[in-house]
């Protein structure tokens, strides 16, 4: 009887079925808002009077819309400065306060679906936004003003918390530069050589370090 009692536990211990813990799991993220802060890399173009590099903070909030994807609207200010040129000379007259208030409207999605992967969300993302500065016309005529962008970028976020996550972005914004006609040279003046174009489109980076409060998981 007892020979027959340990064949049996043998053969069930054979057959038992071995659990693995799943490095993937539901991220169960309804809605939120993420507070961040980080770096604009201004690209100031070839007239060098566009947004220089400078310190960044701003919120966002985002929504799960099915599957993968989350809609995102994002609002971001960056503490920039930028270079002002008299053309008749031409005369650089220092470097003057040129503050962005960007706002954009995006989606984004998991690359790894509907799971996070060891609590680690990698995300990419589209977006169309405004980058306003309220800095008036300079001597030189030139002012940022208001430009239309398209943004391209992505990031991780980390579920440190059920209701906490962390997120790294790195993003893209492209925009187009306006000069005056008196930036091209034409006689003894001018920054930008005979024949240039008055417009030119510009790469400018975003890097930022935030954390996100999960509304409703």
């Amino acid at each position: 009887m007892a020979m027959l009692m340990l064949a049996t536990a043998a053969r069930a211990q054979d057959t038992a079925t071995v659990h693995i813990a799943s490095p993937y799991v539901n991220f169960n993220q309804k809605h939120g808002l993420e507070f961040y802060t980080g770096y604009f890399a201004g690209n100031t173009g070839d007239a060098h009077v566009g947004p220089q590099g400078s310190w960044l903070v701003g919120a966002d909030y985002f929504l799960h819309i099915g599957g993968p994807a989350f809609a995102q609207a994002r609002l971001t200010y960056a503490g920039s400065k930028r270079t002002m040129f008299d053309p008749v000379g031409p005369q650089n007259l220092g470097v003057v306060s040129s503050p962005l208030y960007m706002f954009d409207l995006g989606i984004y999605a998991s690359v790894t679906g509907e799971k996070t992967w060891h609590k680690i969300l990698p995300l990419v993302g589209f977006a169309m936004g405004l980058a306003y500065d309220p800095q008036k016309p300079d001597v030189g005529g030139y002012a940022f003003g208001t430009k239309f962008y398209l943004g391209i970028g992505g990031g991780i976020a980390w579920r440190v918390a059920p209701r906490w996550v962390g997120r790294v972005d790195v993003w893209d914004y492209l925009w187009q530069l306006k000069y005056p006609g008196t930036y091209i040279a034409s006689g003894g003046g001018g920054i930008l050589p005979a024949g240039s174009p008055d417009k030119e489109w510009t790469n400018n980076g975003l890097f930022s370090i935030g954390v996100s409060y999960v509304l409703n998981r």
